[in-house]
């Protein structure tokens, strides 16, 4: 989406569905354009956002296939499955569980704890943290690799490394394109142990039947970034600067 008047077009449209209630067309863009940072901020920060929303929405719609297939899984009593989606989300001691021979008591352990962990993430909370990881769009990391979120790896030839640190023994995960990007990210936070208050927060409140906000699931990504609890102010000031948490219960049109 390198010509503007496409671009803006594009934004143009995905803003009046929002403003009319409509449902976002089922079309996912491959990349945050290359030029950018040659629009004005007001237009730069619309046109990322209208780029994501999409695909932000899909890839809570596959968190959701992931939740309802785990729990056929459970009830099939299908070992392969519950295996997969175990070591998909990373449960505890996944790799000393034999899972033909797992007792009932074992069962209900790793159900618990894929149903806490498979489920979705706040709309709001994704686009201010791409905004913020990746500069609105505008970063290297974003324009070379698709890189939303500035998810580490210490894979040989994996990433992209850091101009102000070469000799960094990480680098930035790349993607094939910015839904693969999404989709990391959001296993990243469901998976990953630093992440397991914000899924007990998440649980709590969805069992409680609380609005589940992006501003208040972002108190709990104190471990996201080196800077501790000055990252979750970071992410709670973009949300509501931005009136992010308008975006938390868009849908996409229904599939024929």
């Amino acid at each position: 989406m390198s010509d503007k008047n496409i671009a803006l077009r594009w934004s143009k449209k995905i803003y009046t569905n929002i403003e009319k209630d409509i449902d976002l067309p089922r079309v996912f863009l491959d990349y945050i354009p290359k030029n950018i940072d040659e629009y004005n901020t007001p237009t730069k920060k619309k046109l990322f956002i209208s780029i994501l929303l999409p695909i932000i929405i899909l890839g809570n719609e596959l968190v959701l296939k992931d939740r309802e297939l785990m729990k056929i899984a459970f009830l099939d009593k299908d070992a392969k499955k519950i295996q997969y989606y175990s070591k998909k989300y990373r449960i505890k001691n996944f790799k000393t569980i034999n899972f033909l021979k797992v007792s009932s008591s074992q069962v209900n352990e790793i159900n618990e704890e894929l149903l806490q962990k498979i489920n979705i993430i706040p709309i709001s909370m994704i686009l201010a943290q791409a905004a913020i990881e990746s500069g609105w769009g505008s970063s290297r990391f974003a324009k070379e690799g698709n890189a939303l979120f500035g998810e580490w790896t210490w894979k040989n030839n994996a990433g992209l490394k850091p101009k102000y640190n070469k000799d960094a023994k990480f680098s930035v995960k790349v993607f094939d394109n910015i839904s693969d990007s999404v989709n990391s990210y959001i296993l990243n936070l469901n998976s990953h142990p630093a992440y397991k208050k914000m899924r007990d927060y998440r649980t709590i409140a969805i069992k409680e039947d609380k609005i589940l906000s992006g501003y208040d699931t972002s108190n709990y990504l104190d471990q996201y970034a080196e800077i501790g609890y000055e990252y979750v102010l970071k992410v709670t000031s973009m949300i509501k600067n931005n009136k992010f948490d308008k975006f938390d219960n868009i849908k996409l049109e229904k599939l024929n």
